[in-house]
């Protein structure tokens, strides 16, 4: 058995009284690269646990957000799902593009 340890970073990165404000919805993509970043900086704190039934981090962030272009706005989301090393594969032996054949081959298609 093992499990992702999830954390909300909405309030480390956004107390609630700042706006996320972009240009246009391209510019919501910036929040995906945020949260590998903040994965970056402290992922090896998470490598170094011992404990084998860690399989990896899932970090969830939800904010205001404005989109100029639209004059829209939005609450913006994004989810980073990272998991450690071959710790999916060892829980999930067949995914991808495997399972997908495999699921195509029960079904028939």
């Amino acid at each position: 058995m093992g499990g992702l340890v999830a954390i909300s970073v909405s309030k480390a990165l956004n107390e609630g009284q700042n706006m996320f404000t972009v240009d246009d919805e391209d510019g919501l993509k910036q929040l995906g690269g945020d949260l590998m970043q903040l994965h970056e900086q402290y992922c090896r704190d998470y490598d170094q646990l011992i404990d084998i039934r860690l399989v990896g981090m899932f970090y969830h962030l939800f904010t205001p957000a404005y989109v100029r272009r639209t004059g829209r706005l939005i609450s913006a989301s994004e989810i980073l799902i990272r998991v450690r090393g071959d710790s999916f594969q060892s829980l999930f032996p067949i995914s991808g593009d495997s399972l997908e054949q495999r699921l195509r081959n029960l079904g028939g298609m």
